[in-house]
């Protein structure tokens, strides 16, 4: 099964410990995910 993308645009996905992920994509939108939480939790 070969999926197609919805659009044009390409994103960088960057994998990290406080901030979770962060995201861009070409259009100059942004999204980080918060990982402080989930660290927390694994520490305890």
């Amino acid at each position: 099964m070969l999926l197609k993308p919805l659009g044009d645009r390409e994103a960088g996905i960057d994998i990290g410990i406080n901030n979770l992920l962060a995201i861009y994509v070409e259009d100059r939108s942004a999204l980080l995910v918060n990982g402080r939480s989930l660290k927390s939790i694994s520490f305890y």
